[in-house]
């Protein structure tokens, strides 16, 4: 998809009040920092298998008690202020310091209910990927750690699904594929090391 067709993908989902799941997630504020972070790195994990995943900022969920349905959009949205877009987009970039490797996003801003929300858009990662200990401890994001998408919540994963993501970014070689982008700013050591060790 293109980022005009995402655009129109994400406002669909608003507009049909789609509920929260492995790849939609709303937040009111971007101030929620650590629900943020372990969310984009959950995304980039893809542990659901995904295209992409959805993060939206200026939307607040609720339940929807009648028809039993949970984390509905509240609608008409919270929304944000136009002028502050760009430095929240700014601001949810900084956080990407503490995501190893640097995560994948495109950030899109649209109205509906005639105000502003932004959502974040992660593409899957091709290489696993944490939250670093000092981003949880910047975010009072309670540990850092490689979080997965697990039905709507962002959690870290029991040994079992560590196991099946470990083994599902173990296809991906280490020495053989020719990437155009990468740079040496990709090496990580503490990758390399733990590769080793278990190997």
């Amino acid at each position: 998809m293109n980022l005009n067709d995402l655009q129109q993908y994400a406002y669909h989902i608003i507009e049909n009040n789609r509920a929260e799941c492995d790849y939609i997630e709303y937040k009111k504020s971007h101030l929620q920092e650590d629900k943020i972070l372990k969310t984009i790195c959950a995304y980039a994990n893809n542990y659901m298998n995904r295209d992409y995943g959805f993060l939206f900022i200026g939307i607040e969920e609720v339940n929807d008690m009648q028809n039993n349905i949970k984390a509905i959009p509240l609608r008409p949205i919270s929304g944000l202020e136009e002028g502050q877009l760009e430095a929240i987009e700014n601001k949810i970039k900084s956080l990407f310091k503490y995501i190893q490797p640097t995560p994948v996003c495109h950030f899109i801003s649209n109205q509906i209910d005639n105000k502003w929300y932004l959502v974040i858009i992660v593409e899957p990662s091709m290489k696993l990927t944490e939250v670093t200990e000092k981003g949880a401890r910047a975010t009072n994001l309670h540990k850092g750690g490689r979080y997965i998408r697990v039905n709507r919540d962002s959690v870290l994963p029991t040994p079992r699904q560590e196991f099946e993501l470990l083994r599902k970014f173990a296809g991906y070689s280490f020495c053989d594929d020719f990437h155009d982008t990468a740079t040496l700013d990709d090496l990580n050591y503490e990758y390399m090391k733990e590769y080793l060790v278990k190997t």
